[in-house]
């Protein structure tokens, strides 16, 4: 068996459908060597925890350190790309969580991207923040400048919200951070 054969598996609850599109996405999303340092960092330790809430408006959210808690109820009713979307969000969530020796970020270089895009956007916004993310006036509770990459991982940005020259330097800072491949056919939709 080739290295490579056990590099970008991210074992997934209990659906191997999902978790073999969720792996192919992850190789869309991410660089091949910012993948490389998710693998070596936390191979096969995320976690997918099935709830069933009556309440369908909750999908997915992190729980815990490398847990993603899925509301079946709602969950089971998208679409294979919205579930890889509400995937993607939260597992961009566990990263910018994940810790060692209880206070040291594991994916510093993503935490400081965000802070770094959130910047960008509301210095140059010129409509709420909120619509920037989502495309729609809606209340996000606690979101703050983490949501940033999150919200990308959705395809639901609306760069109407932002001035021009703040996509371009937000963009820019995408293509530079070396963190993602933005080559592929995921990046190019949504940066269009």
């Amino acid at each position: 068996m080739r290295v490579d054969e056990y590099l970008y598996e991210v074992k997934l609850g209990e659906d191997p459908e999902i978790e073999s599109i969720f792996n192919e996405a992850l190789k869309e999303v991410f660089s091949k060597n910012y993948l490389d340092k998710i693998e070596k960092t936390i191979y096969n330790k995320i976690k997918i925890k099935e709830v069933k809430l009556k309440n369908e408006d909750e999908i997915a959210w992190v729980s815990g350190p490398g847990t993603i808690t899925i509301n079946k109820n709602a969950f089971d009713k998208r679409t294979h790309i919205q579930k890889i979307k509400y995937l993607l969000h939260e597992f961009i969530h566990v990263l910018q969580v994940s810790k060692s020796f209880f206070f040291f970020k594991k994916f510093k270089e993503l935490h400081e991207l965000a802070n770094k895009l959130d910047k960008i956007v509301r210095l140059g916004l010129v409509k709420p923040y909120q619509v920037f993310l989502t495309g729609r006036n809606v209340s996000l509770g606690n979101a703050g400048r983490y949501e940033v990459i999150s919200y990308l991982m959705n395809d639901s940005i609306d760069w109407s919200a932002i001035k021009e020259d703040s996509k371009d330097q937000f963009i820019y800072a995408l293509k530079t951070s070396g963190l993602f491949n933005i080559e592929s056919s995921f990046w190019r939709k949504r940066l269009k």
